[in-house]
């Protein structure tokens, strides 16, 4: 979702409506989150963004250059998802894109989508715009991502990573958002749900490119 054209606005008012009847709670059932994913991946984000922040913290290298911590078990997965859809050609509603090149992870991303994540649990809410009107680019700036190019992805109410992954192929403005080219990292973050939330999940990508 660069910000710089008044139709790539539209396209993520757009993909927000589409998204809130597409991508609901009530989708996937209510028998609650599987075993594997019943936690999420908040701790395990947390930590791999304090490690990278003391890093850059101690470094004389900008931060972007700073190594990333080794991947744990979602994120592999999730990146391995993510690439697979990106590895084949597909059409998004009307629009033809041909197969991309692989992404990385980035501690930075998946803290900022952890940030959209978290939100829309504790605001029991689902949306992309936050009430200071701060979107994905603000929320990696928050992350410490010195970004170029962002886009978002939210989903809510999946029992699974296929579930949410096949849910945003399936939606096409999700669909694009997966298969821009102009994007190199991402993260992916899994909060669960609580009692009296309206989701059993609340899943957010963040694809972006660094400065």
């Amino acid at each position: 979702m660069p910000k710089n054209t008044a139709s790539q606005w539209i396209l993520s008012l757009l993909a927000t409506a589409i998204l809130l009847t597409g991508c609901g709670g009530g989708s996937d059932g209510t028998e609650g989150l599987a075993a594997d994913i019943s936690q999420g991946n908040a701790e395990q984000i947390r930590k791999d963004y304090a490690a990278l922040d003391a890093k850059s913290s101690g470094s004389e290298v900008a931060p972007a250059a700073v190594a990333q911590p080794a991947l744990h078990p979602f994120a592999e997965a999730a990146l391995a998802a993510v690439n697979l859809a990106r590895s084949q050609a597909r059409t998004c509603g009307t629009s033809h894109h041909p197969a991309v090149g692989p992404l990385e992870w980035d501690a930075r991303a998946a803290y900022a989508a952890l940030l959209e994540s978290e939100w829309m649990l504790e605001n029991n809410t689902f949306g992309h715009t936050w009430p200071g009107g701060e979107l994905v680019w603000d929320r990696l700036t928050m992350s410490g991502y010195d970004w170029s190019k962002a886009d978002e992805n939210i989903a809510a109410g999946y029992r699974s990573l296929d579930k949410a992954m096949q849910a945003w192929i399936d939606s096409p403005p999700h669909c694009v958002a997966l298969m821009r080219p102009d994007v190199t990292e991402v993260g992916i973050a899994l909060v669960p749900g609580r009692e009296g939330s309206t989701y059993l999940s609340y899943w957010t990508m963040v694809l972006a490119s660094p400065r």
